[in-house]
């Protein structure tokens, strides 16, 4: 509940903002927004630490119901691709052009090693997804109702919204749907559709994952066996 009320002040007050900023920045090369290209670094950041957390709360609550969370390859290749291309919103936010013709020849040294210090990054997500540490060491103090993982979906949370506001928001902002082509409009909408899971859906891995895991468990489930 209270998370849903954060999402709605979000989206109701600052994403409005994170939307003008992003996309002048997309289409203005005479703009750049500092603060935006500071937020985007610093949630970037905390997901860092939130990410792996999370992850082994997820772990942790699924071998708790002797099931197995699923490998989230998928969703972690275009979790990938999302953190590269906020690296590079974050860039054009801070006025660093690099989309331009020659540019990157052209870039700082931390343009260059950014992204590639984005993609180890990850890399340590993938193996936080697919569950490479010691069950009975690192996992055992990550037992529900905890503080802490309200602090850590806090931060996803946080992540998820600024960075579909930037990305998908940025993106579709103004886009002709060719509403007076009935067929156009409805291949429209089946792309749309699918190009929004692609973004949606890498924004929450950890609670997908664990979705998963517990539709396995009530299938599973005696009781659901003798309703069916």
């Amino acid at each position: 509940m209270i998370f849903n009320i954060l999402c709605a002040l979000y989206f109701a007050f600052l994403a409005p903002l994170v939307l003008d900023a992003t996309y002048h920045n997309i289409h203005d090369e005479a703009s750049f927004f500092p603060w935006l290209g500071i937020a985007l670094v610093a949630i970037s950041i905390l997901e860092i630490y939130a990410f792996p957390q999370k992850m082994k709360y997820v772990h942790k609550s699924v071998l708790d119901h002797k099931e197995n969370s699923g490998s989230g390859f998928f969703l972690w290749m275009f979790h990938t691709v999302l953190s590269l291309l906020i690296t590079f919103f974050a860039f054009e936010a801070f006025g660093i052009e690099i989309t331009e013709e020659g540019a990157m020849n052209e870039a700082p040294w931390y343009v260059i090693v950014l992204p590639v210090v984005v993609v180890f990054k990850e890399l340590y997500f993938l193996f936080s997804i697919m569950g490479l540490h010691d069950e009975n060491n690192q996992i055992k103090g990550f037992d529900r109702p905890n503080k802490k993982e309200w602090v850590i979906d806090l931060i996803l949370l946080s992540y998820a919204c600024l960075v579909y506001t930037a990305i998908w928001g940025a993106i579709t902002k103004g886009l002709d749907m060719e509403k007076q082509d009935t067929v156009m409009y409805i291949v429209n909408i089946c792309v749309s559709g699918l190009l929004f899971l692609i973004f949606y859906m890498p924004l929450r891995i950890p609670y997908y994952l664990e979705e998963i895991a517990q539709m396995k468990t009530k299938k599973m489930s005696p009781s659901l066996f003798f309703l069916s």
